[in-house]
């Protein structure tokens, strides 16, 4: 039983056991190119290499781990319409602290429609629960349908 659970906004529904777990259900679908790197990059084999994935709303060390994570593409397809969708999203932090997202440029559309779900899904849930400190975060798990 969820703890607290938010809307299913556009294909996100995220809920907040009363252990203190995350599970973020994806419509993959409803987010095209970007919902499928999503669950390619979350779900085996290559779920296994991120380890252990928390929440994490610091927003100044989400910019800075965006900035990590796609600074070997930035310009790189500037002028088109792709954006570096990075997968974990800036918003979690994993295991392993040296390795970067996966970065995929992706079309601008599903990349930020998803980000968007997923934020403020996540947001809305910690929230409701009160809250974190700058360093705290709950696990994580990706469920996709």
């Amino acid at each position: 039983m969820a703890l607290h659970e938010s809307g299913s906004t556009a294909g996100v529904l995220v809920r907040l056991s009363k252990g203190g777990r995350l599970t973020i259900h994806i419509n993959s679908n409803a987010f095209g190119l970007a919902g499928k790197h999503w669950m390619e990059q979350l779900t085996p084999p290559n779920r296994a290499q991120w380890g252990n994935i928390f929440s994490f709303i610091d927003p100044a060390a989400s910019r800075a781990q965006r900035r990590s994570a796609c600074s070997e593409l930035r310009g790189v397809y500037r002028g088109t319409d792709a954006d570096l969708d990075e997968c974990p999203g800036a918003m979690f932090f994993w295991d392993d602290d040296e390795m970067d997202a996966h970065v995929a440029p992706l079309d601008r559309s599903s990349n930020r429609s998803l980000g968007a779900a997923i934020g403020s899904n996540v947001r809305a849930v910690i929230g409701a629960y009160g809250g974190l400190g700058a360093h705290e975060g709950f696990p994580v798990q990706f469920r996709f349908s």
